[in-house]
This record gives C-alpha cells, sequence and structure tokens, in this order.
C-alpha cells in the first residue's frame, strides 16, 4: 500500500512540464515505441522539440530497425 508523507504539500507548487523532466524518464518513453510503424513515430517525436529530438535521435541509432521491402528509402 502506498504511505503519503506526513507532511503537508500544495499540489500547485508540483507542477511541472515534460521538458522539466530527467532525461532517463524521457529515454524510457522513448523505449516504449515498438509498433511496426517505429522509426516514422520517432522520427515524428523528434520534431517535438529539442530535447524529444535527443531522444529520437539516440533510440534510431541504438537499436535500427529496417523494413525489408522499403529498404530502398533508407539507402
Amino acid at each position: 500500500m502506498l504511505r503519503l508523507p506526513s507532511t503537508k504539500i500544495a499540489v500547485s507548487g508540483l507542477r511541472a512540464t515534460i521538458q522539466e523532466l530527467p532525461e532517463e524518464i524521457l529515454f524510457n518513453i522513448g523505449a516504449q515505441f515498438i509498433s511496426l510503424s517505429r522509426n516514422r513515430n520517432l522520427a515524428n517525436l523528434a520534431l517535438a522539440s529539442r530535447k524529444w529530438r535527443m531522444v529520437a535521435q539516440e533510440w534510431l541509432l541504438k537499436e535500427p530497425r529496417f523494413n525489408i521491402t522499403y529498404i530502398y528509402k533508407y539507402i
């Protein structure tokens, strides 16, 4: 069971944007792209911002996946 801390914290003070998350969490989010259109999804993610571009490029280089049917597009 989840135990709440004994001190009370104002919820409004805990607001953060996705850009403020640590890079490790963003890389974990990038690892969740596993569908057949993974490369296209990561390419679209790279267009969102500089921080997301870094995440998408890391996964595209770390684990490249190619569909042999469209290999001519990669060459």
